[in-house]
């Protein structure tokens, strides 16, 4: 399988085969600049004829702002009615008009009628013109392809690999421009929620600023934020969704100059923080340089997509 994001500047690509005892592996990753997205279609397909990918299932990865999650109550209409029913109930809550727009809905399985969360179903919102561009893109490369994904489902296919998974988790990955925070337990993701804090404020938290260095709660404002934000996201978990507390955290990427962090996190949380090593869940094929596994994250995650975790 293979995972492609395709950003303005930037497109990754990772390809995945199945591996023994359950454990993919990552066979190839690549990523390469671009001048612009009128690049994409024609690097990609010289990428697939160089690593002999023709006709390989691929998962494309929707761009951070290119769409919209949130949950609705659920309509009372069947199942084959739902997306339509939802897509005109979130029609005053997006930018554009409603014909514009795909939508694909997902429900939280299993949860009990008494928790507030049992009505809820999330609903993914993306103009239909950015769907078909990223569809001509991957199909005019000579990739197969299966699905398109978001971020967050990307992340939650690779904790879904751990094996504490069967716990409810927090996976925290940090980009450069802001943070995504998810909780799941084994492969249902019921809570998601990106705040403005990116690595560059996280890892220069401590250096002193004209503003000050330290917030009124005595931590350096980024990583207060990131500590507000995170206890909120839990605090909602606990409450909406019947089901045990988050015991643990993990943060992307696996990077020494985050440790300070963790540690912060770990100091002021009752959370087990630490960071999410990708090799716990996969193994690296020889030509891979473990280097290039944090940037690409989010393609590795979806080259994950179809196939089955372990029991």
């Amino acid at each position: 399988m293979v995972g492609l994001t395709i950003a303005e500047r930037e497109l990754t690509l990772a390809y995945m085969l199945p591996g023994t005892a359950g454990r993919p592996v990552l066979e190839h990753v690549e990523s390469v600049r671009l001048e612009n997205l009128a690049q994409a279609p024609e690097l990609l397909a010289e990428m697939v004829v160089e690593y002999d990918l023709e006709g390989a299932n691929a998962t494309a990865v929707l761009e951070a702002g290119s769409y919209n999650l949130m949950h609705v109550d659920r309509p009372s209409v069947e199942d084959a009615e739902l997306r339509n029913a939802v897509k005109w109930r979130i029609k005053d809550l997006i930018s554009y008009p409603v014909e514009e727009a795909v939508v694909d809905v997902y429900s939280i399985p299993d949860l009990e009628d008494r928790v507030r969360a049992a009505n809820w179903i999330y609903a993914v919102v993306a103009r239909e013109a950015t769907i078909q561009n990223l569809v001509n893109t991957v199909r005019g490369s000579g990739l197969n392809l299966h699905a398109i994904d978001i971020p967050e489902f990307c992340l939650r296919n690779l904790v879904a690999r751990d094996p504490e998974a069967q716990a409810s988790t927090g996976i925290l990955h940090i980009t450069s421009q802001e943070s995504l925070l998810i909780l799941v337990r084994a492969e249902i993701m019921y809570l998601t929620r990106g705040f403005d804090v990116g690595y560059g404020d996280v890892i220069r938290a401590d250096e002193p600023s004209e503003e000050g260095a330290l917030s009124l709660g005595g931590l350096p404002p980024a990583h207060e934020q990131s500590l507000l934000e995170i206890q909120r996201s839990l605090d909602y978990f606990d409450s909406h969704f019947g089901q045990a507390n988050v015991s643990r955290l993990m943060v992307l990427p696996d990077d020494p100059l985050l440790q300070s962090f963790i540690d912060m996190l770990s100091s002021n949380t009752s959370l087990r923080v630490e960071p999410f090593r990708v090799d716990s869940v996969l193994d690296l094929s020889n030509s891979v340089d473990p280097r290039s596994v944090g940037p690409a994250i989010l393609a590795i995650g979806a080259s994950l997509r179809s196939m089955e975790v372990p029991a």
